[in-house]
């Protein structure tokens, strides 16, 4: 992208288009003419020599092109930024913004703990929270939209761009309420095969279990130093069940975790 052509308002333009999915949403997103917005994206596409962008009655939808330059822009948009601020934190204005995608196995300890750090240590930082699945939340970090994502770690991990970091390990173990018909046994595995018990979906890493880099490994077997009668206060309106879930969900116990953040593919 070294034409003179790629300007900053033709790119301004573009990522209008591509958040909003119309040439009339981008026009109120940013102020410009619908012509204005619809001239600078076509001259976009011919200084890059591809369609970026096809109309589908009133919408207007990114090509892969237009999907890859919009990411492209988003992370340099967030890079300037990220640059401005630290400039002003130097200058003792902290202007600093950090966009955290938080993952189930995240939200119950792990994070609020780690933000409540970090707001003690830098106060005038403002921190956003954006709570999802993997699914949901994946693709606002690879554009830039979220800085990290905080959960647990896949293997393999099938996005390039992508970087994963294990904080920590974790383990599932399985929980009933308190007073428990097996409270103050030592349950063998006929004993608690006789109680219901409710499991992860199939393909969960809190399921499957996952290797090398994993920061969730699945219990093998039900055995005694994965089973916790007592610790569970939300399973009490569900009779004798047993829950299975991670340590740092239970609050009991090991935390466990990991994070993924955006960064350049290798050279």
């Amino acid at each position: 992208m070294r034409s003179p052509h790629v300007t900053m308002p033709r790119m301004r333009a573009m990522l209008a288009v591509a958040e909003t999915g119309s040439y009339t949403g981008a026009s109120q997103a940013t102020g410009l003419s619908v012509p204005s917005i619809h001239r600078a994206v076509t001259d976009l596409s011919l200084a890059m020599r591809r369609a970026l962008v096809t109309r589908r009655g009133k919408f207007a939808m990114t090509t892969e092109a237009g999907n890859q330059l919009a990411r492209e822009l988003r992370l340099a948009q967030v890079e300037l930024e990220a640059a401005l601020s630290e400039v002003q934190a130097l200058r003792g204005h902290e202007t600093r913004r950090i966009a955290i995608g938080a993952m189930p196995l995240s939200r119950a300890r792990i994070l609020p703990a780690a933000v409540a750090r970090f707001l003690a240590r830098r106060p005038q930082v403002r921190l956003t929270i954006v709570e999802g699945s993997r699914t949901e939340l994946v693709e606002p970090l690879r554009s830039g939209v979220l800085d990290v994502m905080v959960g647990a770690l896949r293997d393999p991990l099938t996005e390039p761009d992508l970087v994963q970091h294990r904080l920590f390990d974790d383990v599932p173990g399985f929980y009933a309420r308190r007073g428990h018909p097996l409270s103050g046994t030592a349950p063998d595995a006929a004993d608690l095969a006789r109680f219901p018990f409710t499991l992860a979906p199939r393909g969960t890493p809190c399921a499957t279990g996952s290797k090398g880099t994993s920061a969730i490994r699945a219990s093998p077997a039900c055995g005694a130093d994965r089973v916790r009668i007592g610790d569970d206060d939300t399973a009490g309106s569900d009779g004798d069940r047993f829950h299975h879930a991670p340590l740092s969900r239970s609050g009991f116990g090991r935390t466990g975790g990991g994070m993924a953040r955006a960064a350049c593919p290798p050279a």
